[in-house]
């Protein structure tokens, strides 16, 4: 590879925007393609072919690290715990760094909806920064404010995608770096802004306009963590239903909807980017009796020295336990290999493209009308009545 132009041409552009951000002449600028997805333009009259973008990117060789330990994992704080996707940790180290007058910069959902890279260094300003957020989040000018947070004596504590934080690893020069934490988390993908907009301007024109959306919505049963998602319109109605109700959601989990660069992501694998590694502990069950049954667990990988420093900050607030890696691995296949892109995704986003988004919507539930009502009924079944269906149905299959 010769340029940035040859990162694009191969759909290998993770949208990270460390070029933008380094470029001498600004000759890069943020952009879009067609499907949405941020990229960078290109003013060829004013390159210098300085060569900076390109050593710059994390999809040219970057920093990983071998896991050390890994720990199965929840905060001890329940409030918190609810306040979070999975575990808490996330909130949990951002409130040690926060409190030793650092600053913690993550992803937000701002008040239209759009998924940007933020910073907080209060507890108030953190809350915007828990939680999954599956749209790519924009990261602008990140980059320069941490070097000045970092040149100020600050610590920062940065998280998001491996490609992301691999990308801060290399733009930050190394004399400034004592100060830097980085957590990874799993990705297994993103979808685009304009994509999630158009969601939602279909979902405000059959419901009311949607004044609330939250990725990640928790619901105690006893039968491990379950995925809900939940929204709430202006006039006053409020929903919280499983993924397969819906048709973004299930596009998500079913890969169906990533920029091209996640379907061979570099960092889909065991070795990481960050000093820390986060991710859901699915299927804790079959390998850890000490949380309590329901429990939302996450997995942490320590991958530096510096990622052992702040788990050894935080784990007396932590219900944590040893795991191995392996077992961790056998239930996140992005520890393992890139997701998978489906033969009709180019189709559907073209599809998407010429038609919005209500046809892939009346396609998805007209073909998948038993499963929607499946897990329609299985969410309103009170968690007490679903404990005993899930411990008959346990017993009944080890009997088998």
């Amino acid at each position: 590879m010769s340029s940035i132009i040859d990162i694009l041409n191969m759909s290998k552009c993770c949208g990270c925007g460390a070029c933008i951000n380094v470029c001498p002449p600004k000759a890069l600028t943020y952009s879009n393609d067609k499907y949405g997805f941020t990229i960078p333009a290109i003013n060829l009259t004013l390159c210098i072919d300085c060569g900076k973008c390109l050593r710059i990117c994390p999809e040219t060789e970057s920093e990983e690290y071998k896991p050390r330990l890994a720990y199965a994992a929840m905060n001890k704080n329940e409030k918190e715990r609810l306040k979070a996707s999975s575990g808490g940790i996330f909130g949990l180290v951002a409130k040690y760094v926060i409190q030793s007058s650092g600053v913690v910069y993550g992803a937000k959902m701002d008040h239209d909806f759009k998924v940007l890279h933020s910073s907080a260094d209060n507890d108030v300003a953190l809350n915007d920064l828990l939680r999954s957020k599956y749209v790519q989040s924009f990261m602008g000018e990140t980059y320069s404010h941490i070097l000045n947070d970092l040149k100020s004596g600050k610590k920062v504590l940065f998280s998001g995608t491996p490609c992301q934080v691999a990308a801060i690893r290399k733009m930050i020069p190394l004399k400034f770096k004592d100060n830097l934490f980085l957590i990874d988390i799993v990705c297994h993908g993103v979808p685009s802004q304009r994509f999630f907009d158009s969601y939602l301007e279909y979902l405000s024109d059959q419901e009311g306009k949607v004044n609330f959306y939250q990725f990640r919505a928790k619901r105690t049963v006893n039968n491990g963590m379950n995925w809900f998602f939940s929204y709430g319109t202006e006039t006053g109605h409020k929903r919280i239903k499983n993924w397969p109700e819906d048709t973004f959601n299930y596009l998500y989990m079913k890969s169906y909807i990533y920029r091209d660069s996640c379907y061979q992501c570099k960092f889909a694998k065991e070795n990481r980017p960050g000093d820390i590694t986060l991710c859901d502990y699915w299927s804790w069950t079959e390998y850890h009796n000490e949380f309590p049954a329901g429990s939302t667990v996450s997995a942490i990988l320590i991958n530096t020295d510096k990622g052992n420093t702040l788990f050894e900050a935080v784990k007396d607030d932590l219900y944590v336990v040893e795991t191995k890696i392996d077992d961790i691995k056998r239930h996140n296949g992005c520890l393992v290999q890139p997701s998978e892109k489906p033969q009709i995704r180019d189709q559907l986003l073209d599809n998407w493209l010429k038609n919005g988004f209500e046809p892939l919507d009346i396609n998805y539930k007209s073909k998948n009308k038993k499963s929607i009502l499946k897990y329609k009924i299985m969410r309103t079944i009170p968690a007490s009545i679903m404990s005993q269906l899930v411990s008959v149905r346990k017993r009944f299959g080890r009997r088998r």
